[in-house]
């Protein structure tokens, strides 16, 4: 993805329609939408009440959930991980 800045910097990514159509999606069963829909509301209004929250346990499940979606290997489960420094050092 184009980006403005190196994300893995504290920089931000620019999200472009033409670059997003061709980002492939996984397709979800239902439960799995419905479960992956709960966690991020409640990521959120843990977030709306106090900015600080500690949601990191939450934010697992739903990376756990993606890979799956994926079929991703524990092998590339654990390169992408360590690429992310939001999971550094936590596999």
């Amino acid at each position: 993805l184009p980006c403005l800045d190196d994300p893995f910097d504290g920089g931000d990514m620019e999200f472009r329609a033409v670059v997003m159509e061709h980002t492939p999606i996984a397709p979800a069963a239902e439960p799995t939408k419905q479960r992956l829909a709960a966690l991020a509301e409640q990521i959120r209004t843990a977030k709306q009440a106090d900015p600080g929250a500690d949601t990191p346990a939450l934010q697992h499940r739903i990376d756990q959930d993606v890979y799956a979606l994926y079929d991703l290997t524990s092998k590339e489960i654990t390169t992408l991980e360590a690429a992310l420094p939001s999971h550094a050092g936590s596999t």
